[in-house]
């Protein structure tokens, strides 16, 4: 599955459901095999690439993946995950009501272990970046302690959450439920809204 920004585009959501859906303007379209139109799905996906639009120069890009509804990895556990856009672009991962366990860690640009099961899952090549993980309801662990050469905005939203940060100024925000978060805030990390504070 190969989507691309459209030129003057600066969001592009990919979701997965039935199908698996990426964001035309304001719509939802699933994408289809242009040599059989078969629509694309979980089990006969191996590859997700979002690529930037080519010949315009460098764009504030935004990559969303919207697993709110269902887990791109519940549909394929060997599905590999690319964004190449460029430099200055974020990464949003919208995640449902379960408990999720997030690793995040440097490559060529943020590299992101969804299930946190040691295997790289989706990979950027950006520079400059920025990755906000939306954790939603649940038990859910964000560990970005790993994390050098990018920013990261963490939201445990409801439920009981551990939010780690990397090495540059972080924002982590715990939402509601019993939070833990780390201390080390030396490098110009920002702790909002976190409620039932524990320090490790």
């Amino acid at each position: 599955m190969d989507v691309r920004y459209r030129a003057g585009e600066s969001s592009v959501t990919i979701k997965p459901g039935n199908t698996l859906q990426y964001s035309d303007g304001s719509l939802l379209r699933t994408c289809f095999d242009p040599s059989t139109g078969k629509a694309a799905v979980g089990s006969n996906t191996v590859k997700l690439t979002v690529r930037a639009v080519s010949g315009t120069g460098p764009q504030t890009q935004t990559t969303i993946l919207d697993e709110t509804s269902a887990g791109l990895l519940d549909l394929n556990r060997q599905l590999d995950m690319f964004v190449f856009t460029g430099t200055n672009d974020a990464l949003v991962l919208k995640k449902g009501a379960r408990n999720d366990n997030i690793r995040l860690t440097d490559g060529l640009g943020p590299v992101v272990d969804l299930d946190y099961n040691g295997e790289d899952d989706l990979r950027m090549t950006t520079s400059n970046s920025i990755v906000q993980v939306e954790a939603g309801a649940g038990k859910d662990l964000i560990d970005a302690s790993l994390v050098h050469f990018y920013r990261t905005f963490q939201f445990g939203q409801d439920g009981d959450d551990i939010l780690s940060h990397g090495k540059l100024a972080d924002i982590l925000n715990g939402g509601n439920g019993f939070d833990i978060a780390e201390t080390h805030f030396g490098d110009g990390d920002q702790l909002t809204s976190i409620e039932k504070t524990i320090f490790e």
